[in-house]
């Protein structure tokens, strides 16, 4: 116990003349620093490093963004092509049962899965080989481009999506 006392002496003999002699400027310098809590290295990333790691996400960033868009206009031109495909299926379906041709999207009710929710997607696409937005909001039916009656989105059909390949 006495050996614990002069232990907790010694200590505060050594802060207080730690003390003194930082308030009377006889200290080194570092060791200064050290005793008000900056001489030794901080921890922590350098500014040459965030700018560095900066400079790598948006490096990353200019090549994966054309590439999302481009996946995201073949995946819009390829859900309109599935959905004139289903449509153009309904009208010979139609056909087929009823001797005649449909004359609106409304007789098709009962050959389109959730016809009610058949919707061109929003956004880009790929029409004849360019990268356009969607032409339309609606899908029809004409004998616009032939003389059977196909699925239209806006003036194109099926054929006219896609790459132009």
């Amino acid at each position: 116990m006495c050996k614990a006392k002069m232990e907790t002496t010694k200590a505060k003999l050594r802060d207080a003349y730690r003390r003194l002699k930082r308030d009377c400027g006889i200290m080194r310098r570092s060791t200064a620093r050290k005793e008000a809590g900056g001489g030794e290295r901080q921890q922590g990333f350098s500014m040459l490093a965030v700018l560095i790691a900066v400079l790598i996400v948006g490096t990353m960033a200019t090549v994966a963004v054309p590439r999302f868009n481009a996946a995201l206009a073949t995946a819009n031109t390829n859900k309109i092509k599935a959905d004139l495909s289903a449509i153009d299926t309904a009208i010979a379906l139609y056909s087929i049962d009823k001797g005649k041709e449909p004359d609106t999207m409304d007789n098709l009710k009962d050959y389109l899965e959730d016809y009610q929710n058949i919707k061109p997607p929003t956004g880009k696409c790929n029409v004849k080989g360019a990268v356009t937005d969607v032409p339309g909001t609606a899908y029809s039916i004409s004998k616009e481009k032939s003389e059977r009656m196909q699925a239209h989105l806006g003036e194109n059909t099926v054929y006219d999506f896609g790459n132009g390949k």
